[in-house]
């Protein structure tokens, strides 16, 4: 597979990050029940980081996952928000 990812500093305590992947894979069919099964599986995810204090961070992250298989079982479109806080003691 193949990933690429990209950070940029929007101020000072904020950050964009930027991501795209790419694998693809074969499973012969003397390992799976329907056959052999060709996979390409995508990835893309836009977040956003900010250290609030110095104990304080949170990130917001957009993620799209996009799986073709030969398999139509194994196929699916995928779309996710995620959002965290992270406080340190």
């Amino acid at each position: 597979g193949i990933n690429a990812t990209y950070g940029y500093s929007l101020q000072p305590n904020t950050t964009l990050n930027a991501g795209l992947g790419y694998t693809n894979s074969h499973v012969p069919a003397e390992l799976t029940e329907g056959g052999a099964e060709d996979t390409d599986h995508y990835t893309a995810s836009l977040g956003v980081n900010h250290q609030f204090g110095a104990e304080l961070s949170g990130s917001l992250i957009l993620r799209h996952v996009k799986q073709d298989s030969n398999l139509p079982a194994s196929s699916y479109d995928e779309n996710s928000i995620t959002a965290s806080a992270t406080m340190t003691f």
